[in-house]
């Protein structure tokens, strides 16, 4: 059996050695297409053989259209195109991958049965930016050991007031260390505030130390009496 399959394999390599002229074309033809396409398609590189090759198939496009000839494109195709007026409405390139998303719930709602994309994805999603932060910063509150809030997706960060419970009179220090901008609190650190520093405030609006300008009827006292540019009116004169 196997000096039959020997026998018959060497009676083909026979056949092909009488060849070997148009067999070496023909590898030599192969070898080089696949060079081409590798430098072309494959590599990422520019390179003299690939702008070539590319302005070529730039240049022949239409041509070769033409002398195809006009196709009668099958009804149940449909193509979505992204156009200017697509940029006009949903922002600059890259779009939300959101919007894909929802445009084959759209596509499958009308009974699309297969959808391709045609689009190179070259950029990440900007929209979801937020989102990788988000997710960094509770990789590093996990890392940390920080109680994860799980609704929140980072710990919950809060103070006790002493008094009257108002936003504003947090000052800058605990506001940062709150709102995960710092991650020491002013009790484990060793601050000493600038000469030119003044004492934090809360917002005194609605207080008898709120600021009153010059004129005000809540000012304590008589109003100042008014230049000589102005001259007050009198009802019935």
């Amino acid at each position: 059996m196997a000096a039959k399959f020997i026998s018959k394999f060497l009676g083909v390599f026979r056949d092909w050695w009488k060849h070997k002229g148009s067999l070496a074309i023909s590898l030599g033809i192969t070898l080089l297409s696949f060079a081409v396409y590798q430098l072309v398609f494959v590599g990422e590189s520019r390179n003299p053989l690939g702008e070539f090759v590319n302005r070529m198939e730039l240049a022949t496009l239409d041509t070769r259209f033409q002398l195809r000839g006009a196709a009668n494109p099958d009804p149940r195709i449909v193509i979505v195109a992204i156009d200017q007026r697509s940029q006009e409405v949903l922002g600059r390139w890259p779009f939300p991958r959101s919007n894909f998303a929802k445009m084959l719930d759209v596509l499958r709602e009308e009974g699309a049965r297969v959808v391709t994309f045609d689009i190179t994805y070259s950029k990440p999603d900007e929209s979801s930016e937020p989102i990788r932060r988000l997710r960094a910063q509770f990789e590093e509150e996990q890392k940390k050991g920080g109680k994860i809030d799980p609704a929140l997706g980072f710990e919950r960060r809060w103070v006790i007031y002493n008094g009257y419970a108002e936003a504003s009179s947090i000052p800058p220090s605990w506001h940062g260390w709150m709102h995960h901008t710092v991650d020491i609190p002013p009790t484990e650190e060793n601050y000493k505030p600038r000469a030119w520093q003044k004492p934090h405030k809360p917002n005194l609006t609605g207080t008898p130390g709120a600021y009153r300008p010059s004129g005000s009827t809540l000012v304590q006292g008589r109003r100042p009496k008014a230049t000589g540019d102005y001259k007050a009116w009198t009802p019935g004169r």
